[in-house]
């Protein structure tokens, strides 16, 4: 519950008007799905890092370094190696509040998640997806044949 207020808190201290402070409020999600789901729906337009960010914190078995991740954002993505032509111009903190909704904590150059129910719904999220592109998989593959 507290988890959920502060996300919620957080949320509405980024709306700019009252309409949009009421809108909000108007719209409240039910639980931590809804609240996750509402803030992925928001970050993803412009998120183009965090599904390597997430992908990164979720699999790894400790807390992922700031200057880890900025690395891992900076590798090209057919895997050659660093690619100077995506380094982060930005601080790499301020860049990790900003792509993450909230949903990450930075601590002494330590980044995780704010609480073990984010790296959950992100998991059960990639594995959701991860056989919806399957299924599909296997659909078109039935239809070439």
């Amino acid at each position: 519950m507290f988890l959920w207020s502060k996300l919620l808190l957080g949320e509405l201290s980024r709306q700019r008007t009252q309409r949009a402070i009421e809108t909000t409020l108007d719209n409240l999600p039910r639980g931590l799905t809804d609240t996750y789901n509402r803030i992925l729906e928001t970050i993803d337009a412009g998120g183009q890092y965090i599904q390597k960010i997430f992908r990164c914190m979720s699999l790894s078995v400790r807390p992922v370094t700031t200057k880890e991740l900025k690395l891992i954002l900076e590798l090209d993505p057919d895997g050659i190696g660093y690619d100077p032509s995506l380094a982060i111009l930005d601080p790499i903190e301020d860049l990790l509040r900003w792509s993450c909704g909230g949903l990450v904590e930075i601590e002494d150059y330590r980044v995780q998640f704010i609480h073990f129910t984010v790296k959950e719904y992100w998991y059960r999220r990639s594995v959701r997806l991860s056989m919806l592109t399957r299924l599909r998989g296997t659909e078109i593959s039935r239809r070439s044949v």
